[in-house]
């Protein structure tokens, strides 16, 4: 017969587990959080517990981590995805568990895994004979890119570059509308984000159009399709679901430039 496990003993568990633990109520409010995160998140567990998690952590709401949550919630399934959380610039495998009037989330830092799998994409996009990395054959093609989280936006940008596009960047949409402005020369193609602070990507897209009214479109987004729908963007958008490889990525990038949808 198996040891029975005392309480005491199993939140000692807990608290020494390599993987940050928190356990909302029906109502998001935070009933538990372990010290790994604390590491991980930066904030102290005794400003996370009997709070609501969206306002401890409030680059979470409208978020691809707020749609699946509420997904494990609501379908009373679990639900596993991966999330970048901006503050501290990091990757997590996520768990969302249903249980008792609540729900149990997983996070496991995925960071050092990401750092490696882009290191090795370069190198299969880059590399040429003798392992010199060949420099791309510029496109002429000019890509407005706008995102505001800063290191999705630098892999993004750095997958358009060895791609041989010429890459302007912004970090949000009134942002954007400076740098299309500044910009001397056609503007082939904008890559954005659908939510961002002030104006959404949908906005952005209806008042550079005056400017350009050629220019393409490709939405990206922690939401899938079906989610994003709903903040004004016009049938037939082009969109890709974050976090994306960089094959998938170009693969869109050269789909909507030949005029696909």
């Amino acid at each position: 017969m198996g040891k029975k496990i005392s309480g005491d003993s199993a939140m000692g568990v807990l608290e020494v587990a390599p993987l940050a633990i928190i356990v909302l109520d029906a109502d998001f409010n935070c009933k538990y959080a372990n010290s790994a995160t604390e590491q991980f998140t930066g904030v102290n567990v005794s400003e996370i517990t009997d709070r609501s998690i969206w306002d401890t952590f409030p680059a979470l709401q409208a978020s691809a981590f707020e749609t699946q949550i509420t997904r494990a919630f609501t379908e009373g399934k679990r639900i596993p995805f991966e999330f970048h959380y901006a503050p501290t610039a990091r990757w997590f495998d996520v768990d969302a568990v249903p249980v008792t009037d609540g729900l149990a989330i997983y996070l496991n830092d995925a960071t050092e895994r990401h750092r490696v799998l882009d290191a090795a994409q370069g190198v299969r996009m880059g590399e040429g004979i003798g392992g010199q990395v060949a420099a791309p054959k510029p496109t002429g093609q000019t890509v407005l890119l706008v995102d505001d989280d800063e290191s999705m936006r630098r892999v993004t940008r750095r997958i358009l570059s060895r791609s041989g596009f010429r890459v302007i960047e912004a970090e949000h949409g009134a942002d954007a509308l400076r740098v299309a402005a500044a910009h001397d020369g056609e503007i082939d193609l904008l890559v954005t984000d659908v939510l961002m602070p002030g104006i959404r990507g949908p906005e952005l897209v209806e008042q550079l159009t005056v400017k350009s009214p050629g220019i393409r479109v490709l939405y990206m987004s922690g939401y899938t399709d079906d989610d994003i729908q709903r903040w004004g963007l016009q049938p037939g958008f082009a969109f890709i679901q974050k976090p994306f490889t960089a094959e998938g990525f170009t693969e869109a990038v050269n789909t909507v430039l030949a005029g696909g949808p």
